[in-house]
């Protein structure tokens, strides 16, 4: 029937792991709630390249949708402390900050 999630369980599994993915990584690094999308798009992306039981052996759905090995050393801890590099325009001074401390 048109509308009912009961009749969509794949598609619903997969969105309540998403949801407990990005919950788990929210409440781990005391994130506001205002940051949810981000989360899920965090957790999607994570999805997509670890490998799960229903696919081949050793597979991830970004490796069989590509035939490339994901790459995932640019990973990093959600919410991790980072420090972004200054405009001229925005540094006070001659001795001003040419960095400001932000959290990606």
């Amino acid at each position: 029937m048109p509308d009912k999630p009961q009749q969509n369980g794949v598609a619903e599994r997969l969105n309540r792991v998403l949801v407990e993915m990005a919950r788990t990584m929210m409440q781990h690094k005391d994130v506001d709630q205002n940051l949810w999308a981000d989360a899920i798009k965090t957790a999607a992306y994570i999805k997509n390249r670890v490998t799960s039981q229903a696919l081949p052996v050793g597979k991830t759905p970004f490796e069989l949708w590509t035939r490339k090995k994901p790459n995932v050393s640019h990973m990093r801890v959600f919410r991790s402390t980072c420090w972004v590099v200054l405009h001229k325009i925005h540094i006070d001074g001659t001795f001003g900050d040419k960095a400001a401390k932000a959290v990606i």
